[in-house]
């Protein structure tokens, strides 16, 4: 049964095409979604995922749905994923994956300054974070209203690079992260809900006694 007045919208970049594997995954995901909550999907395709982004916040503030589901078109999603996340009831929680061509969760931790990866985090749990990858997150709608608010019609997506350096870049997913925290909100990740990124060359065995 839905819960009560709570409408998910399903943001998704693309570009192009998307893999047959996310597709199959994505039916299954939406038919198990839609029979939970109301739901409104929102896609945009465009070259640069910053752009698609803030088009997609855009179109979602237009809307009447009270959560927004960051869905990258290159995710294995479990069918409950909504669900699950939705039953933590924080302002801005993720499912946990890892990159595509190393073993680097998606998530970090800010320390002297720096964003950190970490091996060392808690299986099966709700962790605080410091920034994370947007491939499957869920956010309150408030926090995308407060953060739009304060920041004055301003991209809210955007790569931008450290101070004093070319090399150095902050995607924007950090950048969002960054807004986030400004805004006086938390960022968690579930780590027992972990989704396949695909075009991923990292082994299977590689995550034998790390994630299983």
């Amino acid at each position: 049964m839905a819960e009560e007045n709570v409408k998910i919208g399903i943001c998704i970049p693309l570009y192009n095409q998307v893999p047959s594997v996310f597709f199959i995954h994505f039916v299954s995901f939406l038919f198990e979604t839609a029979k939970k909550y109301p739901v409104e999907v929102f896609q945009v395709d465009a070259t640069v995922v910053d752009v698609a982004r803030n088009v997609l916040v855009e179109n979602f503030l237009k809307s009447d749905c009270t959560h927004l589901l960051f869905l990258d078109s290159d995710m294995v999603m479990p069918p409950n994923t909504v669900e699950r996340l939705f039953g933590h009831n924080k302002d801005v929680v993720s499912g946990l994956y890892f990159l595509r061509k190393m073993l680097f969760p998606c998530f970090r931790f800010l320390k002297d300054g720096k964003y950190l990866s970490n091996y060392d985090f808690p299986k099966n749990s709700l962790v605080k974070v410091d920034a994370c990858g947007l491939g499957c997150i869920l956010i309150k709608r408030v926090v995308l209203e407060k953060i739009d608010s304060q920041n004055k019609g301003k991209p809210l997506f955007f790569t931008k690079y450290e101070q004093n350096s070319r090399t150095i870049v902050f995607g924007e997913d950090t950048v969002f992260c960054e807004l986030v925290k400004k805004a006086g909100f938390e960022i968690f990740v579930d780590t027992g809900m972990i989704l396949g990124h695909y075009g991923g060359i990292i082994p299977d065995s590689a995550f034998r006694g790390y994630v299983y």
